[in-house]
């Protein structure tokens, strides 16, 4: 596989983005090609211009040093016509599914990414992809060669959503991700989604870049081939640990790795949440509401999916995470899951609805400073602002006796003020719950009161 080597320049960085170079020298030693090995290797019926222009690149590349022989051997044939593309301002990438024929699964995807006027390549296989995001290649093997995956993995489409505003067009592909047999029975994993943001002011020169004046494809080992292009962004080490898949921009992933930092290093409960969901194996799906409105919540935990989503990027902050982390823990902490618990296919809250809410603001508000807090934040009538005077005695007082969480009666009292006062969590009560065990269990997994 030398002359695979020498044509085709690996740098591995990760599955989502991964990026290559591709260089060859004139003098290499060039194997013999089949007649039919180029046509079948570029073998493309479709209309689409980024996946046409790859294309044509990649035959200007094969021309100057021939790479598809030794390509092929290792890892088989692209199967243009069953691409995914993904384009976001000034970015585009492609997912290109390569199948060898001695194996009933898809192995390798060639993934492109290209901005900048350069574009950047390599053949990812699925041992080398993250664990997260192995399920792309149980969805190729699904969808291009019409297969069930060894890893009983089926991936569900999604009817595709599209909005559109002045500026930009987005449409998202989800597909939910199950396991089982029809046998045994299927059970529902999570959701993920390819976002496609298209930017009417950004251009579509990149569509044509083979063929546009001043290309300049990715540069070479020597050191042509113009500026270097930052690595796209990965998940930090740290949010790699409570994550399973992310939908989000490079920009927007920066936010999140930053938010998540920052929330470790806040506090100690804040640290304890984060350790409890580590231990718990908790594995979250990252990313953004896919068509927020003036009346969307900053961020929200979907028990069903087991997804946090931000209704845009400024939302992405520490702040936020508070909460949505401990419903997080919630789920995973209450027999059964939050989800009994959230709302009906109607948007009607259900029993427990308040229970849940509750002990989210109850946890926000011990690790808040002093006259900040959330449960009781109405103060417009002397009413209010009793029951606030008295709620903040309570909040300190359990900072000194945490026992006092277990206290049925004062929960009780509690809650049913919090029912009242807070119409948007408003709902009946479940008799699942006589004091707050979730908080109460995390608290005593810690040194923190």
């Amino acid at each position: 596989m030398k002359h695979l080597t020498r044509c085709l320049k690996i740098t591995a960085i990760s599955l989502l983005l991964i990026t290559v170079i591709f260089s060859c020298k004139k003098e290499d030693y060039i194997e013999v090609q089949q007649p039919d090995a180029s046509e079948q290797f570029f073998a493309y019926d479709g209309q689409v211009k980024l996946t046409k222009s790859v294309i044509n690149f990649l035959k200007i590349k094969n021309d100057s040093c021939e790479f598809i022989p030794a390509l092929t051997e290792k890892y088989g044939y692209p199967l243009w016509n069953e691409t995914i593309d993904i384009y976001e301002a000034d970015m585009a990438v492609l997912f290109v599914p390569i199948h060898k024929k001695e194996l009933d699964e898809i192995e390798t995807i060639w993934v492109f990414r290209i901005t900048g006027g350069r574009i950047y390549y390599h053949p990812v296989q699925r041992e080398e992809a993250d664990e997260n995001e192995r399920w792309t290649f149980d969805y190729f093997t699904q969808d291009a060669l019409n297969k069930k995956p060894q890893s009983g993995i089926w991936v569900k489409p999604i009817i595709e959503k599209t909005t559109s505003t002045r500026g930009q067009i987005v449409i998202e592909y989800c597909n939910e991700i199950w396991t089982g047999s029809s046998s045994t029975g299927m059970s529902y994993q999570y959701t993920h989604c390819w976002i496609k943001v298209h930017n009417f002011n950004s251009g579509w020169a990149m569509a044509d870049f083979p063929d546009g004046p001043g290309g300049n494809w990715g540069g070479t080992s020597d050191g042509g081939g113009g500026g270097y292009l930052p690595p796209p962004v990965s998940a930090s080490t740290e949010l790699q640990k409570i994550m399973k898949s992310i939908s989000m921009t490079d920009a927007q992933k920066e936010k999140l790795n930053q938010a998540l930092d920052d929330f470790i290093k806040e506090g100690c409960m804040q640290k304890a949440l984060y350790s409890a969901l580590v231990d718990k194996n908790v594995k979250l799906n990252f990313g953004m509401v896919a068509t927020p409105t003036d009346t969307s919540a900053p961020a929200n935990y979907n028990p069903n999916n087991k997804s946090i989503k931000f209704k845009n990027a400024s939302e992405i902050t520490n702040a936020n995470l508070k909460e949505e982390l401990f419903h997080a823990w919630q789920d995973a902490y209450y027999p059964g899951g939050t989800a009994q618990y959230g709302k009906d296919a109607y948007g009607n809250k259900l029993p427990g609805y308040v229970n849940i809410e509750f002990e989210a603001k109850v946890f926000k508000d011990t690790i808040m400073e002093f006259g900040s807090y959330s449960a009781f934040f109405r103060q417009e009538t002397d009413e209010e602002q009793e029951i606030y005077k008295e709620y903040v005695k309570w909040i300190e007082s359990i900072k000194e006796n945490t026992s006092i969480l277990m206290d049925t009666q004062k929960y009780n009292k509690w809650i049913d003020l919090f029912n009242i006062h807070n119409p948007n969590y408003s709902s009946a009560k479940s008799n699942h719950f006589s004091a707050l065990n979730g908080l109460y269990n995390l608290i005593n997994m810690s040194n923190c009161f």
